[in-house]
């Protein structure tokens, strides 16, 4: 038998294989005057693998959600503990992607609120916070939950390369945008108490752009955006 590190030839090191990393990443559907929803064109437009800088980083796998997320609190509310659970059961980070209409820069969010979502969704309802179950478990959850990635430090390095217009927001706007990125959160940190599972992720706010070459940009913001978020979790377990 050859000594553990060789190949069966006596030749030298063989290679390790690569670890691999999955990331969740979802786009939003139709809403008001939002008829095609850039968010979901960006995140259509990712592809499968994304190289990871270091030759000796893990490879990184994108699970992008197959279908736009419908702009429903009902929806969403249960469609994240199954996207975790029973779906995506092997990721470790997530990218939500939505619009921002009222911007022309890209916008990566710090937290997300628990509320109140007054805002109506395209079904006309709002969040009730009685849904989850009978001994009002929502009401004891936080007011809000900051994302354990280090959003600054990801605009910084996007903003030094020069070709990127991204900025850091404390705002996600109390709609479907910031439901999403709170409930993922949440679930997250239940899974780390119930399994000890680690996932950690961000809200990325595009504008509402629709032209190709536009769209191309902002997949490509979003892949350096997970490079970033990789290499912040390598990083730290080198440390």
């Amino acid at each position: 038998m050859p000594p553990s590190g060789t190949d069966s030839e006596g030749l030298g090191t063989s290679a390790a294989p690569k670890r691999n990393v999955e990331v969740l990443v979802t786009g939003f559907g139709a809403f008001g005057s939002i008829k095609v929803n850039p968010s979901y064109e960006i995140v259509s437009r990712l592809p499968d693998q994304i190289s990871y800088d270091d030759s000796n980083g893990p490879s990184i796998t994108v699970r992008a959600y197959p279908e736009a997320i419908k702009v429903t609190y009902r929806n969403v509310f249960r469609l994240i503990p199954e996207i975790y659970t029973a779906q995506f059961p092997e990721v470790k980070f997530f990218v939500h992607v939505g619009v921002n209409n009222s911007t022309r820069r890209f916008q990566l969010e710090r937290r997300g609120r628990k509320g109140p979502y007054s805002e109506a969704d395209v079904e006309g309802e709002k969040f009730d916070d009685e849904w989850e179950n009978d001994d009002n478990e929502w009401g004891r959850v936080p007011d809000e939950i900051k994302t354990e990635i280090d959003v600054d430090a990801i605009v910084e390095k996007l903003s030094r390369d020069g070709q990127w217009e991204v900025e850091s927001s404390n705002d996600a706007g109390l709609f479907l945008c910031e439901f999403i990125y709170f409930n993922s959160m949440l679930i997250a940190r239940r899974l780390r108490t119930s399994q000890g599972r680690q996932i950690r992720g961000v809200f990325l706010h595009v504008p509402p752009f629709l032209e190709e070459k536009e769209l191309e940009k902002g997949r490509d913001i979003l892949v350096e955006i997970i490079k970033e978020i990789v290499k912040q979790e390598e990083n730290q377990e080198e440390s």
